[in-house]
């Protein structure tokens, strides 16, 4: 594409300052680890669920997060000698929601395993990564404040790291070479089953991608995100908080409001005091979204035995229910 070409109509352009759901989703598509800073504030433990942990320098070893000044837990992280960065593992979603709590102060640590570490901060048991760090400066930034920590104590293991995009919850999965146009390496004529097996989750990854990225076209049609069509298809069961749908939709919270704000501008979603529910027009979208999400089930499974696509669905839900 040359200097002079037209920006794609693909893009929606906005002021920041004018439009902040815009520019938040716009950050969304930054994915990001979740991690949990904790500290120890009075004697008591206190911690956040952050994704905006990321490294500065190797020599001296410095991090950063930041903190919004409007937080009821920024002071004890300010005006802390030391922290922890706390690397969430895939498996602990619930620890990030439990943190995470607006309601949260000592009490989450009543609910999950951990340690104290330098200067008697916590360090969550299972976490991928823990970071002990001993404040090195705390710089305004905006609406934030951004802390600078020196590392003084980091440990790693095994594991998955959780991730955060596009408002939700995700994991990591290698991207496989199908989707990145490569040729797949062909199989030794010896292959063995078992290494069939472990060819399995890279062949799972690919469909996913692919049949993701074909229903994405059907999906947009609506003019829903993804997020969006979560929250519909959720409240298909009934009016729901904002809570239950963060819970129920794996989207964290910010992304529930906006998508909530965007269904109910388009008329599809309508509050009830606290609870959301579908308005007429949104229980139809739902229907429209449901049947194009049939038909192109049908025809992707089109010309496959069926025998195969019941053995694949018996393994795919006990992958599922695991």
């Amino acid at each position: 594409m040359n200097a002079s070409a037209a920006p794609s109509t693909e893009y929606l352009a906005s002021d920041p300052l004018e439009d902040s759901r815009a520019f938040r989703s716009a950050l969304g598509q930054y994915g990001t680890g979740v991690a949990v800073i904790t500290t120890l504030s009075g004697g008591q433990p206190v911690g956040m669920t952050v994704n905006s942990f990321a490294a500065v320098s190797l020599d001296p070893p410095l991090i950063l997060w930041s903190v919004q000044n409007t937080s009821g837990r920024a002071a004890a992280f300010t005006s802390a000698q030391h922290f922890a960065v706390n690397v969430l593992s895939t498996g602990q979603v619930e620890v990030s929601r439990i943190v995470a709590s607006p309601a949260a102060g000592t009490a989450p640590f009543d609910r999950i395993e951990w340690t104290g570490g330098l200067g008697g901060a916590p360090l969550i048991d299972g976490a991928v990564a823990r970071f002990e760090c001993r404040t090195h400066d705390v710089l305004p930034g905006g609406d934030h404040r951004i802390l600078l920590g020196r590392v003084e104590r980091c440990s790693v293991r095994d594991g998955g790291p959780l991730l955060f995009v596009q408002g939700g919850y995700a994991t990591a999965e290698p991207f496989p070479a199908a989707a990145a146009g490569e040729a797949p390496a062909a199989a030794p004529a010896d292959a063995s089953i078992g290494s069939d097996r472990a060819q399995f989750a890279q062949l799972l990854t690919t469909a996913s991608h692919r049949l993701s990225r074909g229903f994405d076209e059907h999906r947009s049609r609506f003019g829903l995100s993804v997020a969006g069509n979560r929250v519909l298809k959720r409240l298909s069961a009934g009016p729901l908080t904002v809570e239950d749908l963060v819970v129920s939709a794996f989207l964290g919270p910010r992304a529930v409001e906006d998508a909530l704000s965007q269904l109910i501008e388009a008329d599809l979603v309508a509050a009830d005091g606290p609870l959301y529910r579908q308005t007429p027009a949104g229980r139809a979208v739902r229907q429209q979204v449901a049947e194009d999400a049939r038909r192109f089930n049908e025809a992707a499974l089109a010309g496959l035995p069926e025998a195969d696509v019941a053995a694949a669905q018996r393994v795919l839900s006990a992958l599922a229910h695991d």
